[in-house]
């Protein structure tokens, strides 16, 4: 399990390299921002694909004949609900933009942003511009990983955004704690309580099912996704 993620991760690695120059390209988006999106879609990816590899082949291949061989898993619909919020919250997130993008920009509010971020991200003259009121970065090595958490138009692009802030921390909180009980399961195959003992069965591996997701983790994403995508709709920034 620690082997496929560890192989994906370095798969997606190699492809950030030679796409954008940076071990963590994947996450850069069209604007040369750190995309919170693209960073939810590649976590959870990278954790549910090499989980559902380890178990399918181990399943496959560690039977017994009282637990025979199974491709055969169940996927809880909690996480399949999870995975689809990601993907509609990577798909909503240019949608919600695209509006953005067509509006005249205050050329004053553009230059203050651009001044404000180039000073405290260390960037060359230049190096920030303004399509409509979306803040763009010429360059990919100009991303910024403050980019996950900082707003994307000309008005919030130098500032902090609480929705970001917090769609990170709940982010990171739901996938830690999911992989927890994903490491679990992983260690606990085999083992069978007997007799007040727990006795281990190395070839009694086969795993049915993955670890639920709490209800109240899952309703606590679905309102943390729908500030996020609001917030994105909401104009932050004065047009001419």
């Amino acid at each position: 399990w620690f082997v496929c993620i560890v192989g994906l991760t370095g798969v997606l690695t190699m492809l950030g390299l030679r796409s954008r120059g940076n071990p963590l390209g994947v996450l850069i988006d069209g604007r040369n921002r750190y995309s919170l999106s693209r960073l939810q879609m590649t976590l959870w990816s990278i954790l549910v694909l090499a989980t559902l590899y380890t178990v399918l082949i181990s399943n496959a291949l560690l039977g017994t004949a009282n637990t025979p061989p199974s491709m055969k898993v169940n996927i809880q619909w909690e996480l399949i609900a999870l995975m689809g919020l990601r993907v509609a919250s990577f798909v909503g997130s240019p949608l919600a933009l695209s509006v953005k993008a067509e509006r005249s920009p205050n050329e004053a509010e553009v230059s203050n942003t651009a001044a404000s971020l180039q000073d405290d991200e260390k960037l060359a003259e230049g190096a920030v511009r303004a399509n409509g009121v979306l803040i763009h970065k010429t360059r990919s090595k100009d991303a910024r990983l403050s980019d996950l958490i900082k707003g994307e138009e000309t008005g919030n692009a130098a500032e902090f955004d609480l929705p970001r802030i917090q769609m990170l921390a709940i982010t990171v909180i739901v996938i830690g704690s999911y992989a927890i009980d994903l490491f679990h399961m992983m260690i606990n195959r085999g083992l069978k309580f007997v007799d007040n003992k727990f006795t281990y069965d190395p070839y009694s591996w086969v795993i049915e099912t993955f670890p639920p997701i709490d209800d109240t983790l899952l309703v606590l994403v679905l309102v943390s996704h729908g500030g996020y995508l609001t917030g994105k709709l909401i104009p932050r920034s004065r047009s001419v």
